[in-house]
Order: structure tokens, then sequence, then C-alpha cells
């Protein structure tokens, strides 16, 4: 069963059209990942799931049930920032616990989802510990913490890892994969960094102009990109234009020679094609 199913999601400020009839389903327990430049529409899909920006056109569904016109505290959605927008005034704990008292969940219950959220990111030994004694790595797990706390139907992540450096950033990566994993979440992650996208996803949603350009498994965003575009936003290749003539093809450079099944495909009814080769 599907977790998140999106279905001609449309999204116009003025005369730019931002999202561009956009469908998408996740399914549940999946980590997906919308990867893709700066402007393509990535973060603006993601608001519209968390009810944080309405759409012009389409359907948003999560678990089936229709929550297009719900507002965001409606929707059981957990959401993850790029700021993190934690509660410097209040400890750890207390920011976890912030949107369970907003539910007004009861005081032993509280305590006890508050625990569990500490210790699924090992961060229990800290519970009363100010947010400003924290590290960056350890502000973006009371974060994650606070969101999986509410144990809501479908966790969003707008690049959360962006303002770590490198090394902890590759740290997180694996740890917050491996959190939410453990916490059986469903995943939204919004990232513009390729590298990112490959490690932590099970599929990828490569974007661009408010579309997705191809959504497939990372070896196979990687190996079998299916538009140029993709083609050059994941990984670098070598590239060359030519004639498709059986299974080689000619260029300016020479024959280069292409798997057979890949030449099917694109030589359907044995005419000559223009095409491009591109080489990992």
């Amino acid at each position: 069963m599907s977790t998140l199913e999106l279905s001609g999601i449309v999204k116009r400020y003025g005369a730019q059209t931002v999202v561009d009839g956009l469908d998408l389903q996740v399914g549940s327990g999946e980590f997906v990942s919308l990867l893709g430049p700066s402007g393509c529409g990535k973060t603006t899909l993601l608001r519209i799931v968390a009810g944080l920006a309405a759409c012009d056109a389409g359907t948003v569904r999560v678990g089936g049930s229709d929550v297009t016109a719900l507002p965001a505290h409606q929707r059981n959605i957990g959401v993850v920032f790029q700021s993190y927008a934690l509660f410097p005034h209040l400890t750890v704990s207390e920011n976890i616990a912030f949107g369970l008292k907003a539910r007004g969940t009861p005081r032993a219950e509280l305590a006890r989802a508050v625990d569990a959220a500490l210790r699924s990111v090992r961060l229990a030994a800290l519970a009363d510990r100010p947010i400003s004694a924290l590290s960056g790595g350890q502000q973006q797990r009371v974060a994650v913490a606070r969101a999986i706390a509410t144990r809501p139907r479908l966790i969003l992540l707008d690049e959360p890892l962006s303002a770590l450096d490198r090394k902890l950033r590759e740290t997180m990566q694996v740890e917050l994969r491996q959190i939410l994993r453990d916490a059986g979440m469903t995943a939204i992650f919004v990232t513009h960094d390729q590298e990112e996208a490959l490690v932590m996803s099970d599929r990828i949603a490569v974007m661009n102009r408010g579309a997705i350009e191809q959504l497939d498994a990372p070896e196979h965003i990687y190996g079998q990109p299916r538009t140029e575009f993709a083609l050059n936003f994941v990984g670098l290749s070598s590239q060359w234009r030519g004639t498709l003539d059986g299974a080689r093809v000619r260029t300016a450079c020479g024959e280069i020679e292409v798997p057979a099944e890949r030449a099917r495909d694109v030589g359907a009814g044995g005419l000559r094609h223009e095409v491009l080769v591109g080489v990992r």
C-alpha cells in the first residue's frame, strides 16, 4: 500500500509554473529522495505534501485518505526543516515533547514517547541539556526525534544535512537512514546533493522544471538514465552524439558498440536514429 500518492499536482506563482502535473507514489517504509537543482520545485512539492502550501490542481493522499484540503496540523506528517527549527529556550526533551503536548497527550504517555524518541537517536543522556549546548549533528538528531515522536504516517526532510561539515554530513547520512529504518518510517528527502541521494535512498526522483525526469532505484538512475538531464545531473560521463546502426553508434570519433538490448530499445522498427552515448 502507498503511504503517499500525488496525482496531477500543479503549483503556480503568477505566470510561473513551479510544479507541473506531477504524479508520485511512495510505498510504506520507503525512503524516496527528491533530487534536482535549485528552483526545480522539490521544496515546493514538499511544502504541498506537508500542507504548508496549497496546490492549484491535483490530489494529495496519505495512507489512502485525501488530505488535499486539510491544514498541516491535521495531516499527521512530521517535518524536519533545513534549519531544524528547534526552540532554543527549551531543553532537548522539551523540544521533543512539544508536538505531543500540542496534541494533548497524557503525561505518562508523553514521557514514554519522549524517552523512546531519545533512545532511538541515542541522546537519552542529553535529555536535560539546552539546545545551545549541542553540536550540529546532535541538533539534527533532536529535530528527527521530535518529528518521529508523534508517530506520523510520513516524515518529510528538507535538506536537513546541508548545514553540517562534510565529514559529519557523511556520518549523519548513515545514522539518519538507520534511525528512520528502525522506526519504520516512510520518508521523503529533499536534496540537491547527488551523492547524498545515491547513498540514502530506496528510490530517487530526479526533478527538473517542476516534473520528474526519472523515478528509479539509485543504481538505475546512475547506470541507466532515461533522459539527457538525468545523465548529466547525476554522476560524470563522457558523451558522444552519433547515429545508431544495429548495435553500433557511428560518431565523429569512430564507432562505439552498445549493449544489444539497449540498441533494440532505441532502434525499434529498424530505422537509424540520432542518439547520445554516455559512458560513466
